[in-house]
């Protein structure tokens, strides 16, 4: 029975001590977290900063690197009759092509954990650039190559310069093993880039440039819509 009795002991006052392991990272951590919404419907893509790192140079401090990145294409042929039959015409189509890369380097103040909840306020800064381009043919000898712009005039070209400042929470699964969130206020200033089609007839060039100077800018609140899951090593 006292075998018994102190082997209760000892299994207690190790779950005791689990349960109140401090999980917060400590100097010499590197971490690395991304974003996903497992409600969404469209395609898993890294854009908007999907991929952050982080490396605490002390026990409440540390410094972050997200990247986004996302490319898209597409080609839509166009048709032909032939007695009647409609045939995919080869020689007209439609390309296009667009994306976003993202870089973002930031600053963390990780305030006093409790157990498995670490809370932290920070700042950053990044750059984004957004790309577009495609090409329409219409005949084998005559096609129009576009720059900076897609051929359905719905994607441009520009370059997005950003700061924010943010207050967030991780709560630890498992040591190492986080989920978060994250509210935040950003500014933006996006600048479009100029666009430029050249039309080839013939095996002869025509031009077309416009300049986009004009640019917005976007400034507010925001709150993560995604999970962010990270692990610490």
């Amino acid at each position: 029975m006292k075998r018994i009795f102190m082997a209760a002991m000892v299994a207690a006052t190790f779950a005791i001590g689990a349960t109140a392991q401090d999980f917060a990272p400590k100097a010499g951590t590197c971490g690395v977290e991304v974003r996903f919404n497992p409600l969404s419907t469209t395609n898993f893509s890294l854009d908007k900063q999907s991929i952050k790192g982080r490396y605490f140079f002390a026990d409440n401090m540390a410094v972050t690197a997200s990247l986004g990145f996302d490319y898209n294409s597409d080609i839509t042929y166009g048709t032909r009759y032939d007695k009647g039959d409609v045939l995919t015409n080869k020689d007209s189509y439609t390309k296009l092509h667009y994306g976003v890369f993202n870089l973002d380097l930031g600053y963390e103040f990780h305030l006093p954990s409790y157990k498995r909840i670490d809370p932290y306020v920070g700042a950053s800064l990044g750059l984004g650039r957004d790309f577009a381009g495609g090409k329409k043919q219409t005949e084998a000898k005559e096609y129009t190559v576009y720059e900076n712009v897609t051929p359905d005039d719905k994607h441009y070209a520009s370059t997005n310069l950003r700061a924010a400042a943010f207050a967030g929470v991780d709560f630890y699964l498992y040591k190492g093993l986080y989920v978060g969130a994250e509210v935040g206020y950003g500014i933006s200033k996006k600048s479009y880039s100029d666009t430029k089609s050249t039309r080839t007839s013939d095996g002869t060039d025509y031009e077309s440039k416009a300049e986009n100077a004009d640019g917005t800018v976007a400034a507010g609140f925001y709150v993560t819509p995604t999970f962010r899951l990270g692990w610490n090593f």
